[in-house]
């Protein structure tokens, strides 16, 4: 393989799609939590409860982003990498697959403290 052509995610596109994939949810999750909780006191204070539930939707949304651009370049290295790992495409097969999973967990534990907002009122 000359290294060129879908599965070469050794060039500085492929590799910052890698990146931004591998890091959105895991800094969305960090936003949800920080955010969420900062503005708790202010959201109770005037009666807007709803804005928790649209801070977890916005992270809930660039994570779910996140896992699409990986699972993209996961289709992009599906024909270039195998299981010898030696290759840049093997690599970066792997931080794909990673990046997927870790974004798809993430995005369960945003999803589920954004149903908590309905089942217990965060103003109580």
């Amino acid at each position: 393989m000359d290294g060129r052509g879908a599965g070469n995610h050794s060039e500085d596109r492929g590799l910052a799609l890698l990146w931004a994939s591998m890091l959105l949810g895991p800094l969305a999750w960090g936003l949800n939590l920080e955010v969420g909780y900062a503005a708790v006191k202010w959201a109770c204070n005037r009666d807007r409860p709803f804005v928790l539930t649209l801070i977890s939707a916005a992270t809930l949304a660039v994570t779910c982003a996140a896992a699409w651009i990986g699972w993209a370049c996961l289709a992009k290295l599906r024909g270039a990498a195998d299981d010898a790992g030696g290759t840049t495409a093997d690599r970066s097969y792997f931080m794909a697959v990673v990046a997927i999973g870790l974004n798809v967990l993430l995005a369960l534990e945003i999803a589920t403290s954004a149903v908590s907002h309905f089942i217990l009122s965060p103003c109580e």
